[in-house]
């Protein structure tokens, strides 16, 4: 994915650790291996690796392969 996360709506949808399915909120930080996200229960930092992400663009949902996310922004820009 070729775009910063930050301030997108996104749910996760499936994850190593079982415990993080089902937390959905806003980016708030989008680092090489992990996305900060702010939920109604607080900050919550997942690991990108080996999970699944549904993520709101313009209203529309769009799942993303966590593994696609790895990596800075600006190295994610460059591929």
């Amino acid at each position: 994915m070729r775009k910063t996360l930050i301030g997108l709506e996104v749910s996760i949808v499936d994850a190593t650790n079982k415990s993080n399915i089902g937390f959905k909120g806003i980016v708030i930080d989008d680092s090489r291996n992990m996305l900060t996200i702010k939920t109604s229960k607080g900050v919550r930092k997942i690991v990108k690796k080996n999970a699944k992400f549904a993520i709101k663009i313009q209203n529309k949902e769009i799942t993303v392969d966590g593994n696609e996310l790895i990596g800075r922004i600006d190295e994610r820009l460059r591929k």
